[in-house]
């Protein structure tokens, strides 16, 4: 319809004696209709009694909704009298915008058989109630638009009013929600609980569900559940309740999270096997000075084995010497243990788990393994350790892991330089924050091109039969996972310096 036209039926129809009045049954169809409203529809009398409201009246749009209205009202699933803006279309197709007041007519036995509805025009309303309808309708106009479901109910659970987001989320057209108990939209497992929280509400005033968010689930029309975010307000006019839920469909973003952890597990197994690998290249690079470890408690166990024995076998054993030699044998025997442990330690598979760890201890033990590497024995590796806190939790594996990387580069930068007094120190210190370890030597120092591109994966100097160069990029990803930082010293001017940080309390997780 033309806006002209519309002007002109609107000032046709303003000169009309208001309100306008319609009696409906049970069935809907006119049992009386006022002069005023049969001109402006432009029937006789007679071609409208009998007939029903909402087919030959009322637009196809917007006809299922006032006809829910009225289902509502005449079953007592709605209140005494309620209004809404509306349109009417008359005999020759035309429409008109009209605030529809709706109220029921009780009979003898106290039920409703019929409706009064009284249809006004905006010029037929106070100033006041056409700013609230505007303002009401700008409200709606909101709520519409909304991406969050919107709907609300009454003290009986009985669904009052929806929003367009809902018949999205859930399926159903407006019509087929309003007047219905809200339980249609949960699984059965949920409908009994939730009319529990509303008789609770109403008898205690207990309000654990209002105002705050919580996880619910959804069933839409086609039985398929939707994860929802769920929070309810209470709303009371004149001493009458009604309940208010914005829903949020979460089930997209809860999909992506378990995505997104399902990636973060992938990809810390990949971290763990390329961090289990660079543990075997250490262990390969360590075999020879190993062997040569091994070797020397071995010999000795067997040369103080052969003394024992020709004790035993002398007329008059030298007791306190026997002992003496059995003592020697048992702490060769404690020192080839210790290295099969350490070499056994690090290049087999490890869990994740974090323990308390003493840091000092375990740079003791690392130093003590890292010497048995080869080409270590020309250099003098010594230990600079606090003895502030050292116990922190961590993953036992990965810090050693670190911490021999740090060492072999350390090593292998001394080999290729001139100095003469070669030395690494392994330093420990704390403050009320981190716990900082340091490897540093007495080498020719990293140019500062290196220093730009040493902790990038593949990036080595070395020999590619020597290396993966991916030492200090794994050893960067284990310490970040620790919560804490791997760099390179820029101050230090006597060599080398690298050194990583352990915050005392370390994130949760791995």
């Amino acid at each position: 319809m033309e806006n002209s036209d519309a002007q002109v039926s609107i000032s046709a129809i303003e000169e009309l004696p208001g309100p306008l009045v319609v009696v409906l049954n049970e069935d809907g169809c006119i049992e009386q209709i006022n002069s005023s409203l049969n001109t402006l529809l432009e029937y006789q009398p007679h071609e409208l009694m009998g007939e029903n409201w909402f087919a030959l009246c009322l637009p196809p749009e917007g006809r299922a909704a006032d006809e829910a209205m009225f289902r509502q009202m005449l079953t007592g699933r709605a209140s005494s009298a309620t209004s809404r803006v509306s349109r009417i279309q008359s005999r020759s197709g035309r429409q008109y915008n009209f605030v529809w007041h709706i109220e029921p007519i009780f009979n003898k036995d106290q039920r409703t058989d019929t409706i009064l509805t009284s249809l006004y025009t905006t010029g037929q309303l106070s100033m006041d109630h056409e700013t609230l309808l505007q303002s009401l309708a700008q409200k709606q106009a909101v709520l519409d638009n909304a991406v969050e479901a919107i709907i609300s109910i009454d003290t009986n659970g009985l669904i009052t009013d929806v929003n367009k987001a809902t018949e999205k989320i859930f399926g159903y057209a407006s019509e087929e929600l309003l007047g219905e108990n809200i339980r249609r939209l949960m699984p059965k497992s949920d409908r009994s609980r939730h009319d529990g929280y509303i008789k609770r509400f109403l008898e205690t005033g207990e309000k654990r569900i209002i105002g705050t968010v919580r996880e619910v689930t959804g069933l839409t029309k086609t039985g398929s559940e939707v994860l929802c975010e769920l929070r309810v307000t209470e709303i009371n006019v004149n001493g009458k309740l009604s309940f208010t839920g914005v829903i949020r469909d979460i089930t997209n973003i809860r999909a992506a999270e378990v995505k997104l952890r399902n990636e973060t597990a992938e990809l810390m197994l990949t971290r763990e096997r390329l961090a289990h690998m660079d543990r075997l290249h250490i262990a390969t690079e360590m075999s020879t000075g190993l062997a040569h470890e091994l070797s020397q408690p071995l010999s000795a166990i067997a040369m103080y084995t052969q003394a024992s024995k020709q004790q035993l076998e002398s007329d008059a054993p030298d007791t306190q010497l026997l002992l003496d030699t059995l003592s020697r044998i048992d702490a060769q025997a404690q020192r080839a243990g210790n290295i099969i442990r350490g070499l056994h330690g690090l290049i087999n598979k490890h869990t994740t788990e974090r323990r308390p760890v003493d840091i000092n201890a375990l740079i003791t033990s690392t130093v003590e393994l890292a010497k048995t590497g080869h080409n270590m024995r020309q250099i003098d590796i010594a230990c600079s350790l606090s003895s502030a806190r050292s116990t922190i939790s961590v993953v036992y594996s990965q810090i050693q892991q670190v911490l021999l990387n740090l060492i072999n580069n350390a090593r292998d930068a001394l080999i290729d330089s001139k100095t003469v007094d070669k030395r690494i120190v392994i330093g420990s210190s704390a403050d009320a924050i981190n716990l900082t370890v340091t490897v540093s030597d007495n080498g020719d120092g990293v140019s500062s091109h290196r220093a730009r591109k040493i902790f990038e994966p593949f990036y080595s100097t070395k020999d590619p039969h020597q290396g993966m160069g991916m030492g200090l990029a794994i050893s960067r990803s284990l310490i970040g996972l620790h919560g804490g930082v791997l760099e390179l010293n820029p101050q230090y001017t006597s060599g080398a310096e690298f050194f990583f940080t352990l915050p005392i309390n370390p994130p949760t997780g791995d």
